[in-house]
């Protein structure tokens, strides 16, 4: 046995080398100028840079980790095969191949899953074993769709078929057992989706700020793989090492997320959230339109109305994608999303599938979706609450106490809904989550950016001065602006909207704006109420 270990040691040290040259990095970088791993699960394996570069030029992919593997155990049974220990070197050199592609310390430790690696093994041992698995693998996804339960059961395949063909041979078999350990531990994340019930989606979420950071957090908790963009390289990239959000303080991003500051990754989703401040979501929907796919559902969860147009963010990227966009609103602050507080919000689109789509994607024990087909009602609430909650923000800092503040959420409620109805919403829509619930949550918390705005304009700061103490963006500024241009357009009444306009862009004296508004001529609360002649309701 003179010679043996040094054989032992060429094979381990060059099947692990072998392994590192990982076949999706590779192509992705040198034919596509991009690294997969930015993308999609972050896994550089064959399905992740399928799902976003398409099936063109996977094969090399395929014909790089499968031709790593065949190469390694033909060397190892090479090496070992003078001492009668063939077999046994290439199922030796197969665990260090498998060990190198799914841990490659020449890609830092982030690598593939090793189901090629596998497959490429079984072919070298025993010709017998590589069409089982490929069988077995073949059958399962074609009877459930589901790739990684069918990698997985691959993987147990291996060394089940290892132990009745080559029993006699314990080291190959505990070899085997080996390499599927490590496939199916590789995909545990996965098989933890399927568990929670799947399918999960492939899933990118554009705008890193406090909400679009939250549902990604979010998303990533109900089992999908998650990509952040940030417009900011720089930006993503400090996500990506620190794991932390400023604007979410506390609260640390899931491992499995990816961020990225390449618009591309929206490229192969199932589903892209759009979730940018208003003032730039068009020039963010340009952005993404490009890389996005034909069959990608996009989802806007940006509460605004652009100035220019007068469009809802849905509209605007409607208008820029081509795409029919679903929406997601309600009462919903990204902090207590982002920490998993019980939560209720509103999927709405007109195409049915979309919107389900989007409950099941979100729906969660912590995380209540109901569907409703009145994008419109459910846009123009999310817009127009931030406009009240700045009224109901001044208010407080002028002293006024809950009566006030009471009076202004219900006639900015009423005030909303009429606009809404003008546009077409369902009337019903206000009094639901994303009209009322979503007022409620805007006005009363301190969570609400519009809210600490209204406050420090009620203690006599201008409206740019309120708006950079607090420090982000104020939707309700922007809102005010459209909702009053709008409310001409359609001569619809906006007294609360009309007061907020001069305000914050006129320079009305605040207290003065208050009394006008409360000495307007007096009317019925209702627009429908009715008495007959001799006073009594008909």
């Amino acid at each position: 046995m003179e010679g043996l270990l040094p054989r032992i040691l060429v094979t381990v040290l060059a099947a692990y080398l072998l392994g590192n040259l990982n076949g999706a990095v590779t192509v992705s970088s040198l034919l596509d100028r991009d690294d997969v791993r930015a993308h999609g699960s972050g896994n550089a394996g064959m399905t992740n840079y399928m799902r976003n570069y398409g099936l063109k030029k996977t094969g090399l992919v395929v014909l790089m980790d499968l031709g790593k593997a065949l190469l390694s155990c033909f060397l190892g049974s090479f090496l070992l095969e003078p001492y009668g220990y063939s077999l046994e070197g290439a199922m030796l050199a197969g665990v260090f191949v498998s060990v190198g592609h799914d841990y490659p310390v020449a890609l830092g430790f982030r690598g593939g899953k090793g189901i090629l690696c596998g497959l490429g093994v079984a072919f070298v041992a025993d010709w017998r074993i590589a069409l089982l698995i490929l069988g077995v693998f073949g059958l399962t996804v074609a009877l459930t769709r589901y790739v990684s339960l069918g990698s997985c059961l691959a993987a147990v395949a291996l060394p089940v078929s290892f132990g009745l063909l080559h029993r006699d041979r314990p080291w190959t078999v505990a070899a085997a057992v080996v390499i599927a350990v490590l496939a199916v531990f590789m995909h545990r994340g996965n098989l933890k989706r399927l568990a929670a019930g799947g399918p999960y989606m492939n899933v990118t979420v554009v705008g890193s700020g406090g909400w679009g950071t939250a549902l990604a957090i979010h998303l990533c908790k109900n089992g999908h793989r998650v990509t952040l963009w940030s417009h900011n390289p720089e930006k993503a990239a400090s996500l990506a090492a620190t794991r932390r959000n400023p604007m979410l303080p506390g609260v640390p991003l899931p491992p499995e997320l990816a961020c990225s500051g390449d618009p591309a990754c929206v490229r192969g989703r199932d589903m892209v959230v759009l979730a940018p401040p208003s003032f730039p979501f068009r020039a963010v929907c340009r952005t993404v339109a490009p890389y996005l796919d034909r069959q990608t559902l996009l989802v806007s969860v940006t509460k605004g109305i652009e100035p220019e147009t007068l469009l809802r963010m849905s509209q605007v990227a409607e208008e820029v994608t081509g795409h029919c966009v679903a929406v997601l609103s309600g009462p919903s602050h990204a902090e207590e999303v982002a920490r998993g507080v019980p939560t209720g919000c509103v999927a709405a689109c007109r195409e049915k599938a979309a919107a389900e789509a989007v409950q099941d994607a979100f729906i969660s024990d912590r995380f209540r979706v109901y569907a409703n087909p009145d994008v419109v009602g459910v846009e123009l609430s999310g817009a127009l609450k931030n406009v009240i909650a700045l009224c109901a923000g001044i208010s407080d800092g002028l002293g006024f106490g809950d009566n006030t503040k009471a009076m202004l959420m219900t006639r900015g409620l009423t005030e909303t809904a009429r606009l809404g109805v003008a546009l077409g919403a369902r009337s019903e829509t206000f009094a639901g989550l994303a009209g009322v619930g979503d007022l409620i949550v805007t006005c009363t918390s301190m969570h609400s950016r519009n809210r600490r705005a209204g406050i420090l304009i009620g203690q006599g700061k201008t409206p740019e001065q309120a708006m950079a103490e607090v420090g982000a963006v104020v939707e309700g500024y922007y809102a005010a602006r459209a909702a009053h241009l709008l409310a001409a357009r359609l001569n619809a009444e906006l007294p609360i909207t009309a007061a907020a306009y001069r305000v914050l862009y006129e320079g009305a004296d605040v207290s003065q704006t208050v009394t006008q508004l409360l000495c307007r001529e007096k009317r019925a609360e209702t627009e429908d109420a009715s008495w007959d002649s001799h006073g009594n309701c008909s």
